[in-house]
């Protein structure tokens, strides 16, 4: 029942991101050609169509870093607004009367939630590749032996690469993208509870847990930090200081990372808890 709920929830979200994610990309593309092309580098004499050009050029560039933004903010605030639309205004009736437990509806939503903005994060990237490439190809400016001696060094960097780092790294990632999602989850179960201004407590919730999470991921972080200066503190300075450093910004990291488990299980159990004891639809 599960991926019923997966499918379901996929088929009714896809088509705002995925519009998002196009636009960024034809901005991307149209950005980079313009900005590449030795038209728009080169051709210079001061006449009306020249500066035109210019001008065009300078607008797409800007509407492709609008659209950075516009896009990751824009996948954010959707993805909140369906999941409230979904849960508790009237079509929330039809969700929890489902032949499915909490913990499915839960589950299902976020699974697909946490789907779109890691999309989006890959398509952040991508379009930041595609624009940077057609820039390099369209200025004529690299010759195909300088294109394959930068393949060359960028693979000589991954290959020495600790890939068991990166994993920890992209693991810690990805828990952050599924923390991201539970504080929505869990500011718009608390928001549901009110009988009036739904929207405006859960915007409210949304930061104050955000800030109190934070507060304490940053208090337990500080005195980890205190313990591990006092505890390394003769031989920072020696040559081994270096390495005592990076292990230093893991172990923070890696606080950071547990703080962040604790809060998603605090999240979850308590948007469970709200949404099979508390539930208050309009």
């Amino acid at each position: 029942m599960l991926g019923k709920l997966i499918r379901h929830e996929w088929r009714s979200m896809w088509r705002i991101p995925t519009l998002l994610i196009a636009g960024l990309f034809a901005a991307a593309v149209l950005s980079g050609v313009t900005s590449g092309s030795s038209v728009f580098r080169y051709v210079s004499g001061g006449t009306a169509e020249n500066e035109i050009l210019q001008i065009l050029n300078a607008i797409l560039v800007v509407t492709f870093f609008l659209m950075l933004a516009a896009c990751s903010m824009g996948i954010f605030l959707y993805l909140s607004v369906h999941f409230y639309r979904k849960m508790y205004s009237d079509e929330g009736y039809l969700t929890h009367t489902l032949p499915v437990t909490v913990h499915q509806i839960l589950i299902s939503k976020i699974i697909v939630m946490v789907c779109w903005i890691l999309l989006n994060a890959l398509a952040v990237l991508a379009s930041g590749v595609v624009f940077g490439g057609l820039v390099i190809w369209g200025s004529g400016q690299v010759s195909p032996e300088e294109l394959a001696q930068i393949a060359e060094t960028i693979g000589e960097v991954l290959s020495h690469i600790d890939w068991t780092e990166m994993a920890t790294l992209l693991l810690s990632a990805l828990l952050g993208i599924l923390y991201s999602v539970l504080m929505i989850v869990g500011a718009m179960s608390l928001g549901q509870l009110a009988s009036r201004h739904r929207i405006l407590l859960s915007v409210v919730a949304y930061f104050g847990i955000s800030t109190l999470f934070s507060s304490i991921a940053n208090a337990v972080q500080m005195h980890w930090l205190g313990d591990w200066i006092l505890s390394n503190v003769g031989i920072l300075s020696g040559v081994t200081g270096p390495l005592l450093a990076f292990n230093m910004m893991l172990g923070i990291a890696g606080t950071g990372s547990l703080m962040m488990l604790l809060g998603c299980v605090v999240l979850y159990m308590g948007s469970v808890y709200i949404n099979s004891r508390r539930l208050n639809l309009e």
